[in-house]
C-alpha cells in the first residue's frame, strides 16, 4: 500500500506497531493539506479510511504514549473490521457491521459531487441533506464514529 501513496506529494505512511498493523497517515506540516491533483476516488477513500483508523487510535490511547495489550487488540480488531461496498451511486464504508458513511461515486448525482461524504440514514441509504466534505478536495471533518454533523 505504501507504494500507492509515494506518488502523492507530502503524504507519508508510517507503521506505528507491526503487531497491530496500525497505520498512521501524516500530512506535511509545511502546508497541512493533501495533494489531490492525482488522487483517484479509490485512493481518496483509502486515505479517508486511514484517517478514521487514526482517529480511533487517538481516541483509544486517551493521551497515553503506548497502548496496553487490550488497546492493541481493540485497535487491531477495529482496523480489520473495515469493508467497502461499491454500488453504482455510492461507496458504503462499513466498520464492525455498521455503516460509517457513504461516498458519492458518480458524477450523475443532481445534488452532490463525486467524492462527497454523506452520513448514513440507515443500512442501505445515505442522509441526503448535505455533504460532510469531499474526499477528493480534502479538508473534511470526520471521527471514527462517522462524519461530523453539520
Amino acid at each position: 500500500m505504501q507504494d500507492a501513496w509515494n506518488k502523492f506529494k507530502n503524504v507519508e505512511i508510517v507503521v506505528d506497531n507491526q503487531d497491530a498493523l496500525l497505520y498512521k497517515v501524516r500530512v506535511s506540516k509545511e502546508d497541512n493539506t493533501m495533494n489531490t491533483t492525482d488522487m483517484t476516488l479509490d485512493n481518496a477513500v483509502d486515505f479517508l479510511v486511514e484517517a478514521i483508523k487514526e482517529d480511533y487510535l487517538t481516541y483509544t490511547l486517551h493521551g497515553k504514549a503506548e497502548p496496553s495489550p487490550v488497546n492493541v487488540k481493540m485497535i487491531a480488531e477495529f482496523n480489520e473490521s473495515f469493508s467497502l461496498v461499491r454500488g453504482s451511486k455510492y461507496i458504503k464504508i462499513v466498520k464492525n457491521g455498521s455503516v460509517w458513511g457513504f461516498i458519492v461515486a458518480t458524477e450523475k448525482d443532481k445534488q452532490f459531487r463525486k467524492g462527497d461524504i454523506l452520513k448514513a440514514a440507515g443500512w442501505a441509504a445515505p442522509a441526503r441533506n448535505k455533504a460532510r466534505g469531499n474526499v477528493l478536495d480534502g479538508g473534511y471533518s470526520i471521527a471514527w464514529t462517522g462524519p461530523h454533523y453539520l
